[in-house]
C-alpha cells in the first residue's frame, strides 16, 4: 500500500521547530515500500506569522485541514492541540530527528504501523518515531 506523507518545513531541509500547523511549507512524499519519491510543495494557507492566532484554533485547524487534502500521514516534531482534530482525518506521527531525510528514512522504516493506523480510521492514534 502506498500513501502520502506531508513533512512539515520552513527551509525545505528541516523540519519545523514549531508545532506542524504552523510551518511555512509541507514537502509531499509518496511512500512505497522501500522508497520515497518527492511530489510537491505545498504552502500552508493557515501559516501566520502573526503570534495572536493560537494553537488549537479551530479556523487555523480548517486551514490546514485544506492544504492536506489527499494527505494520509502528517510527519512533524511538534504537534498542537489541533493534533486530535488532525488524527481523524491522516495519520500523525511524531519524530525524534530534525531533517525531512531522517524523517522519511523513520517512516520508511516504520511503514507497517504506519499503515497499520492509517487502516484503523477516525479512531487512530498518532505515533512517536525516534
Amino acid at each position: 500500500m502506498d500513501f502520502l506523507a506531508s513533512f512539515a518545513t520552513d527551509d525545505g531541509t528541516h523540519l519545523t521547530a514549531e508545532h506542524f500547523g504552523a510551518a511555512r511549507y509541507y514537502h509531499v512524499y509518496k511512500i512505497s515500500e522501500g522508497k520515497a519519491e518527492y511530489m510537491e510543495q505545498r504552502e500552508n494557507s493557515g501559516f501566520e506569522e502573526n503570534e495572536s492566532i493560537k494553537g488549537g484554533d479551530p479556523g487555523k485547524a480548517r486551514a490546514t485541514a485544506l492544504t492536506m487534502a489527499g494527505i494520509d500521514v502528517v510527519v512533524s516534531n511538534r504537534f498542537g492541540p489541533n493534533i486530535l482534530r488532525l488524527s481523524k482525518k491522516c495519520v500523525c506521527v511524531v519524530v525524534r530527528v530534525h531533517t525531512i531525510e531522517e524523517a522519511i528514512r523513520l517512516v520508511l522504516d516504520n511503514r507497517e504501523k504506519v499503515i497499520e493506523q492509517l487502516n484503523i480510521g477516525e479512531g487512530r492514534q498518532h505515533l512517536v518515531l525516534s
